[in-house]
């Protein structure tokens, strides 16, 4: 425990008295060498209340105290105006503007340095079935997530359900799958990722799907602000329907805690695997949003 540092003890005695004791301190210090020695008269000053110390950061404990101290973990989200709800090169709003958002609580569970959470995306969506349109979409994601010792890798482990509530059931517009990422934190600039999620039915009833990607982010150093680049390629694979590849790259720079995205986005699937429709098509995003 660290103590405040103290200069030279000061005696709770006025100065007249002071002065007097000194004279007599300095017979009693004479007798001493026969009598033995004589306690430190400084000593008294420790019980003194103006030497007394707090012990650091247990006031500022007792004001820093809020009223949800009491709830574990912590809470982040984040909301986002986008011009286009791209999915895996696919548009999922029919190229119209979509507004999102998520909210996720994490807590860590003291093994490992692992965090378990739950959380929700939700946004606006026009996404098609075979006879009903989607208006929005809403999920519900949980996992349990970690670091690898110092290795710079980290992993994500969970289950997501999608859901497009007042779809028809006979499109089977929802779906879970399982995903998982790996991160590998190469130095403070670069930055690998693996992503894969697999589904024993993926979605409009077109039996087992899995999807992954591989990406790449560089943190560009400068002195005003965040700045990063990054671009992936995906393989979307579908038991009962068309697969096919998709990739992305993309640059977003914060300012004041604001991010601001833009992206070039495509696939490889023809104009017939997406209903005759520009679905598939090249896009450029442009996407500004806050996390909190």
């Amino acid at each position: 425990m660290q103590h405040a540092k103290g200069g030279e003890k000061r005696s709770a005695l006025p100065d007249g008295l002071r002065r007097c004791g000194r004279v007599c301190l300095g017979l009693l210090f004479a007798a001493a060498g026969l009598c033995g020695a004589l306690p430190d008269p400084a000593a008294a000053d420790d019980d003194s209340p103006a030497e007394k110390t707090v012990e650091p950061g247990r006031e500022a404990q007792q004001h820093e105290a809020k009223p949800d101290d009491w709830l574990p973990g912590a809470f982040s989200g984040s909301v986002a105006l986008t011009s286009n709800y791209v999915s895996r090169g696919i548009t999922n709003s029919d190229d119209d503007p979509a507004i999102q958002g998520t909210l996720e609580y994490a807590l860590e569970t003291g093994v490992l340095g692992t965090s378990v959470y739950i959380g929700t995306f939700a946004s606006n969506a026009k996404l098609k079935g075979d006879t009903d349109t989607s208006n929005i979409e809403i999920d519900a994601l949980f996992g349990i997530r970690g670091d690898i010792g110092d290795t710079g890798l980290s992993w994500d482990l969970g289950g997501a359900y999608y859901a497009y509530p007042g779809t028809a059931r006979r499109d089977n517009f929802d779906y879970w799958e399982i995903p998982l990422t790996l991160t590998y934190t190469v130095t403070d600039w670069l930055e690998i990722e693996f992503f894969n999620a697999a589904t024993p039915e993926y979605q409009f009833n077109t039996g087992i799907g899995n999807y992954s990607n591989g990406q790449v982010t560089v943190t560009v150093p400068n002195p005003w602000v965040d700045w990063s680049v990054y671009g992936w390629v995906g393989y979307q694979y579908v038991e009962k329907d068309v697969s096919g590849t998709d990739w992305l790259l993309g640059t977003t720079v914060t300012v004041k805690g604001v991010d601001f995205s833009v992206a070039y986005t495509d696939t490889n699937y023809s104009r017939g695997a997406c209903g005759n429709t520009n679905d598939c098509d090249a896009k450029v995003v442009f996407t500004v949003g806050a996390s909190f």
